[in-house]
């Protein structure tokens, strides 16, 4: 007699690296300290974004009172052209006085007209800043406290390591050096544990019955290959990776000083 059988199987293959000489350890510190240094240079974008706005703002203030000065001085030159031009009626005065009185007080409606238009300009800025167009023009006159912050008396250096830009910078030696590391650990072969578990049987019936387990489990290792000296310069990379990175941080620690210098020196000769 003839009979037909049918042969089921359910297998699962896994794997674990064990990662003995720490490769993917450091890889996964480098993806970590890039993460962190991301997060740090979009709060370093948000301050610039707010000393920008503060900046315009305190000189949208700024342009009101010119505009004020201007406004006032057009009054103030009016009033002298009446004063001369009764002084050339009774004879006091002659008529190039009245025209150079004329002649000052064109200058200052021209002087009023541009610092309206400064003014406005402020405004427009502070519009585009926060996202705006000209439905954000209707900006109010500023009302600042126009108390001066005291600078203290001693300054440390240390305390740049507080801006979002210098820690970014310093984040990026941390991803570099980690970076640096899992390329030297690449020179290193792989070992994983891999198994294998899963059932086969004679018929589906007995599929999932204790006697049709299988399972497996044993070391694979992998060599690195050394590919026309692809994993030297893959180490070259990484290293030339942290020496930009060091670069960049002292650029940054630079420029930090100095901002902060000149800052220092421009409230000093404001005061």
């Amino acid at each position: 007699s003839k009979s037909i059988q049918s042969h089921a199987q359910l297998h699962a293959n896994l794997s674990w690296s064990l990662d003995l000489f720490g490769k993917q350890a450091a890889e996964v510190d480098a993806a970590r300290s890039s993460a962190d240094a991301a997060a740090l240079d979009a709060e370093a974008a948000r301050l610039a974004l707010a000393g920008t706005v503060t900046q315009a703002y305190v000189a949208l203030d700024r342009a009101y009172f010119l505009a004020d000065v201007a406004d006032e001085t057009v009054k103030q030159r009016e009033g002298v052209l009446r004063l001369t031009a009764g002084r050339v009626n009774s004879g006091l005065d002659s008529k190039a006085s009245d025209e150079q009185a004329k002649a000052l007080l064109a200058i200052a409606k021209e002087d009023l007209i541009r610092a309206n238009a400064v003014r406005d300009l402020a405004v427009h800025q502070i519009a585009a800043l926060i996202g705006r167009g000209a439905d954000a023009y209707d900006i109010s006159r500023p009302n600042l406290n126009r108390g001066a912050l005291v600078l203290p008396a001693v300054l440390p250096a240390d305390l740049l390591a507080r801006r979002a830009d210098v820690a970014a910078a310093k984040t990026r030696i941390d991803a570099a050096t980690s970076g640096r590391q899992a390329a030297h650990q690449a020179f290193y072969p792989d070992v994983n544990l891999v198994g294998a578990a899963g059932f086969a049987a004679i018929g589906l019936s007995a599929l999932f019955s204790g006697s049709s387990g299988q399972y497996g489990i044993g070391p694979a290792i992998h060599l690195p290959i050394f590919d026309a000296g692809e994993l030297r310069a893959k180490y070259a990379g990484a290293t030339a990776q942290l020496d930009e990175a060091v670069a960049s941080y002292n650029e940054s620690v630079v420029t930090a000083v100095r901002q902060t210098s000149d800052a220092i020196t421009q409230l000093q000769s404001l005061e």
